[in-house]
Parts: C-alpha cells; structure tokens; sequence
C-alpha cells in the first residue's frame, strides 16, 4: 500500500452510507482498538459493538474456549437481557451446535435453522431468526468465537460473510502479535494485511477520485490494476457498451458522494468476467469526506450458474408441462402450488391455474380424504419418502374418476410431488368383470340348485322305483344264479341311491334354507369325514345366529372348497374349522396340520392372481370380494391356515 493509502486509511473513523465501506471502517476501526485494548474481553466487546452497528446484525456475543469447549464469555452487545442472560450460561460441546462447527472446521459459518439452540426461547423472543459464527485463533490455537445474530432469515451476501470472518482473524492475529509489541503501526500494518487477503477486491481512492491503491483480489477479478486506472487504458480490458456507464458512475459518486452499484464485464486474454463494483464515499469523524471505496465481487461463477438454473427450469417447465400424465406439487399440508396441463384436464378443468391454490381434500372423494391425510403425515414425519395409492378424484361436474398416485417428498424441501394416471377406464372394466363374474357365481349356484331337484326329483325316484321293482322280485321265486344277481343289483341300487342324494346335497345343500349354515356345516363335515378319512372338528360360537342366505352359502362354498384341497393336496390327517363372530364381521377359520404351501406359491397367492395357484382359491376369494369380504392364506406351525372374513349385519 501506498504511503498516501496508509495515511487515508489510518484517518477513517466513521462508516460510510455504503455496506461494503462501513464494514471496511469496521476492520479498520478494530485494528486500531487491538492495539489500544488493555485485555481480550474489551476487545471482544468494543469489536461486537462495531460489527453491529456497520453490518447487518443486531446483536453479538463472544464465546471464549475452556478445555475445548465453548462458553458464554459474559461478552454480549444488544438490547435483549432475556438473550444476554442465555447467552452467559451457554454452553457447546466440541462439534456440537453451529459454535462448536464453526471452532472445528476452523472457518466462519451461517445458519438459518437455530431449532436446536439451547437458546432457543431467548433467541425466537429477540426476533432472531439466523447467525454467524466467527471463530478466532490465537497462535494457531483456537481461543474464542463471535456469534452475530440478524432478525433477517436468509444469509448475508459473500462479501460480508468474508469481512465478518477478517475482523475474527484480525482480532486474533493482533492479540498474538500485541503481546511482544503494542504500536500505531501495528493497526495500519495489520489493516493493510486484512485488505490484502480479502476476497473481494478493494480500491481506495483521494477525496477527488483519484485512485490510490488497489488490493490483490481486485487486480484478478477486473483483470487491470492501480496503473491501468490512472493511464486510463483500463478502458481497453472493459467491454465497451460498459465504460461510459462505469466512468459517468464513479463521477457521479465523487460529485453526490452517494453509493452507487454497478454490473459492468471485462475481457483479458481471452477470458470474459462480469463483476459487481459497489461505490461508497469515505468519511471522518466529522462526517468530512475522507475519501472513496469501492468493493469489486466476481459475479461470473453466479451468473453461469444462474443461467445453468434458468436452463434447467426450464427444461423441467416444458417436460413438467407437457407430460402425459398428471403432475402435481403441493406442500406437505397439501395446498397445491403447481400442477400441469394433464392433470387440469383429469379433473375437468380448462386450464391448470384453476386447479393451482386448491387443497388436494378438495378433490378428493370424502371416503378417500382420511387415508391420503394420514399418507401425508407419513410423508412429513419422515416415516415414509414415497407411496403409491388409487383413489377417486372429483371432477369439475361433480363426477368422480378413478386416479393412481405415486407421491415423493422432494429432498430438503417442504414439497411433494403427485404423478396422478387415470385409471377410471381400468377400474370401470373391473367392475363389470366382477359383476359378471358375481352373476357367474349367482348363475352357478342357481344351477347347482336346479341339477339338485332335477336329481332328487327324476333321478333318485327312478332309482326308488327300481328299488321297488327289485323288491318286488325278491319274494319270487328264482333259481340260485338268479337270486344272487338280484341281490347284487338291490345293494347297487342302494349305493346309487346314497350317491345320488349326497351329490345333490353337495351341489345345494337343502339344510342351509332350512336349519342354516350351522347344521349343514355339521351334515358336511360329517360326511367329508367319513368319505376322506380325515378327522375334522367343528367350533361354531353359538352366537352366530342366521345370517343372509347368499352369505351363508358363501361360506358354506368356502368351506367346501378349503377342506377338497386339505384332502387333496395337504397329506394331513386332521383338520379344524372355527366359525365366530368379531365385532361386526363374521370370521370363518380352516386349518390343516399337513405340509403347507412352498413359500413362492404363497407369496404369489398373496401378491397375484390367486388363478395362478388354482382356480378354487380364485372362486373363494371371488365370492368373498362379491360380498365386500377377504380372504387371507398364511403359513401355519404346520400347515395351513385359511382365513375369510366377511361383514354382516345381523
């Protein structure tokens, strides 16, 4: 630095109108009270005070290191005693809170998110609302930390982070070097070394404008230095369209001495920056102008990355917007912020900002809206990233249509989205294809019943008839071959008899319209048991009463059904059935002690179409869907467990 530069920069006193300029007057003013501070905690408390009156914060602390931990020093500038009683009893664990982050990474740190502050009451009390945290270091170990609190949310620009960071530096650079030597000089050198390993570049500048030093950063960010600006060929590095702009502003600022910002590019061995100039007025105690600053920032890397941004914005706008299917986003609570053009025309609007502003309970059918709450309370407690439901969605005219949803909370973000397909179409075929196949069923038992009477009726009375005749024929008297075959033919007869009334029993039991499901339940498993040779009992709740008849014969089917498979395919010898009522369903129990189901076929069983295992567990489970029921197979300990549940009402 110059002599002249020196001298201006030991006179500035006061801050300027200009942000970057009063913290400039902060670090200067800091590195004189360095040198005149008696002890560390003046110093601490003189350098908060300046911070805060030249930055952006509205309180600061200092934190001092006690065998690696931090503690509140009793340091505190600001108004809130309820703050600076907390901060006095604080206390960080090394690595813990942003404090004890910003000591171990050793650099300065911001965070919006103070939730888990053990402050927290004093600080939301105060209006604080974000921090910084500088750390300091005294001989290459760390000694202490400033805490600067700001009532505005989002963070401070880079510039002042960095600044914030050099006053912390500079206070522990001349507390280690104050105590060998303690002199005017040591401020002014140590000031003029601050500058120097800013960031951002710096140039001050005569009460007339005329530059008198400018700092490293600044010569690489504008690509010229202190000569090019008094020989003026600085007009050769700067674009063209931007020098005229760039001259009349810094004149306008000598002639107001009011702080101007400007964008402006230059171009220097073949590289383009643009660069952020910010123009400020320097002033003494007096409010005399002293001087001018200007603080250069490369903008470049946020402009490219601005663009990069606005590209991708706008990539994920036109695929967003043009998808064919639904696309919805909405905040966890469900207010829908965005949704695309398929999704508008799903519900029956015209256009998507009609839908836009809309809480998702708003289209959703009243039985639909408890479950998809409680999804999006799984969503926002973390619990679950993502699930996928079908539900009814109503539509403009009051109509409802069948939607599959795959919801996903966006990471780091309050937002969800929703891909929403139309499946009404699909969902309309399933109902006619489980209406017809319910006719299906209502048919077959229909005709069950009719190959019932027609056996009873026609065939078992022909079989009576011939009985009769047989009968008849024994009181004749026939030679010995004779009688033998005649007797032969009554115990065929006899059997075909039997045959034909178990058969038409099975087909439609006669007992379920007359005594109920409980006493053909009885006739059935009795005679199963004698037929199979395997031992079943039977547990009916003698609460169980009369149910509707097409319930009853549900049931009955099912049990039909779940005990030819433990004859056919379970090996066991025994089986039980358990029939009961829970609440307001009925629930109907099958259990064999065999070999059981391999555990692939059960899990398709429970995944897929239960057609793919057999067509009698797909007829159980068909007639129970019929009725609103389920059905569910598990594993026994051993065999199998076959469980059907269904509602009834009495």
């Amino acid at each position: 630095m110059s002599e002249g530069a020196g001298d201006r920069a030991a006179d500035l006193a006061a801050p300027s109108d200009d942000g970057s300029g009063a913290l400039l007057w902060a670090l200067h003013r800091i590195s004189s009270l360095a040198v005149a501070a008696p002890e560390m905690g003046a110093l601490l408390r003189e350098s908060l005070a300046v911070l805060c009156d030249a930055g952006p914060w509205c309180a600061g602390h200092a934190l001092i290191v006690l065998d690696k931990r931090l503690a509140g020093s009793g340091v505190f500038h600001g108004g809130s005693p309820a703050l600076r009683e907390a901060c006095a009893r604080v206390e960080f664990a090394p690595g813990k809170g942003l404090a004890g982050s910003a000591v171990q990474g050793r650099s300065t740190a911001w965070s919006g998110d103070l939730g888990e502050d053990p402050r927290g009451a004093a600080l939301a009390a105060a209006g604080i609302r974000s921090e910084v945290v500088c750390p300091i270091a005294v001989g290459g170990e760390m000694a202490a930390a400033l805490e600067l609190f700001s009532t505005a949310s989002e963070p401070p620009e880079a510039r002042v982070l960095a600044m914030a960071g050099q006053a912390a530096a500079l206070i522990g650079g001349v507390l280690e070097r104050a105590r060998a030597q303690r002199s005017p000089q040591l401020g002014d050198d140590m000031f003029r070394s601050l500058i120097e390993a800013l960031p951002v570049g710096v140039v001050l500048a005569d009460p007339q404008g005329k530059a008198l030093y400018v700092n490293p950063a600044f010569v690489q960010i504008a690509g010229y230095g202190l000569k090019e600006m008094l020989d003026g060929s600085w007009r050769e590095v700067v674009e063209p369209e931007h020098r005229e702009r760039g001259a009349a502003a810094w004149r306008q600022v000598i002639e107001t001495a009011q702080a101007q910002r400007q964008e402006y590019r230059t171009t220097r061995g073949g590289i383009t920056r643009t660069v952020e100039s910010l123009l400020g007025p320097m002033r003494g105690p007096g409010g005399e102008l002293r001087g001018f600053v200007a603080v250069v920032e490369d903008l470049t890397a946020q402009i490219d990355a601005r663009e990069a941004l606005r590209e991708s914005e706008d990539r994920f706008r036109a695929i967003f917007e043009n998808a064919g299917v639904g696309l919805v986003l909405a905040v966890g609570d469900g207010d829908i912020v965005r949704a695309n053009r398929a999704y508008a025309r799903f519900l029956g609007y015209n256009h998507p900002d009609e839908v836009a502003g809309r809480n998702v309970r708003e289209v959703l059918h009243p039985e639909d809206r408890a479950r998809a709450q409680q999804m999006r309370n799984e969503l926002r407690s973390g619990r679950t990233t993502r699930y996928e439901i079908e539900r009814r969605y109503l539509r403009r005219d009051g109509t409802y249509v069948w939607g599959r949803s795959t919801v996903t909370k966006v990471a780091d973000s309050p937002l969800i989205i929703a891909v929403v397909q139309d499946i009404d179409a699909r969902k309309r075929a399933e109902d006619a294809v489980r209406a017809l196949s319910g006719r299906f069923l209502r048919l077959q038992d229909e005709e069950r019943r009719r190959i019932a009477r027609s056996l009873h009726e026609s065939a078992a009375q022909t079989v009576a008839a011939l009985a009769m005749n047989l009968a008849r024929m024994e009181r004749m008297s026939l030679p010995p071959h004779a009688a033998e075959t005649l007797a032969d033919s009554l115990e065929l007869v006899t059997q075909c008899s039997r045959e034909i009334r178990t058969l038409s029993h099975l087909l439609h039991p006669p007992l379920l319209e007359e005594a109920g499901l409980p006493s053909s339940l009885r006739w059935y498993v009795e005679g199963f048991a004698q037929r199979s040779n395997v031992e079943v009992e039977l547990h009916i709740a003698d609460d169980l009463g009369r149910l509707p008849m097409e319930l009853e014969i549900t049931l009955f089917r099912i049990v039909q059904e779940s005990l030819t498979n433990v004859h056919r395919h379970s090996e066991s010898r025994s089986a039980s059935i358990r029939l009961r009522r829970s609440g307001p369903e009925i629930v109907l129990e099958v259990e064999d002690q065999g070999i059981g189901i391999p555990g692939d076929v059960l899990e398709r069983v429970r995944t897929q179409s239960s057609a793919t295992v057999g067509v009698g567990i797909a007829g159980m489970r068909e007639r129970l869907s019929q009725l609103g029921g389920t059905l569910e197979i598990a594993a026994a300990s051993p065999g199998t467990l076959v469980r059907a549940r269904i509602r009834s009402e009495r």
